[in-house]
C-alpha cells in the first residue's frame, strides 16, 4: 500500500487497517510519518522495516518498505517539498513487479 500525500489521511487509513483488520500488507512510507501518527491517533503500533516486498509479516508488526519524507511532516499541513516523496513511493513498488 502506498499512503499516498504524508500529511493527508493515507497514513491515518493504513495504520486504522492494520489496527483493525491485522492486514497482509506492505506500507511504503516513511516509518517516522507513521509512527507519529499513530501516537496522534492513540494506535499502538510495532513497525518492522524490511526491504522485500513479498516480506511475511508476523502478527504482531506492521511491515514498512521505507522511504524517507523529504521534508516536514504535519498532519493536515500539504508541503510541497514532499512531493518527491510520493513519487518515490509510487515507483518503488513498480521495481518490483514483473513485465
Amino acid at each position: 500500500m502506498t499512503p499516498g500525500e504524508p500529511a493527508g489521511i493515507g497514513p491515518d487509513l493504513a495504520l486504522m487497517m492494520d489496527a483493525a483488520y491485522r492486514a497482509r500488507m506492505v506500507v511504503i512510507a516513511d516509518p517516522v510519518v507513521l509512527e507519529r501518527r499513530a501516537t496522534a491517533l492513540g494506535l499502538s503500533v510495532d513497525i518492522t522495516t524490511t526491504n522485500e516486498p513479498r516480506a511475511q509479516r508476523d502478527d504482531a508488526a506492521l511491515l514498512v518498505l521505507p522511504v524517507e519524507a523529504g521534508a516536514t511532516v504535519t498532519a493536515g499541513d500539504l508541503n510541497p517539498d514532499n512531493a518527491a516523496y510520493v513519487l518515490k513511493t509510487l515507483s518503488r513498488p513498480a521495481r518490483f513487479t514483473k513485465g
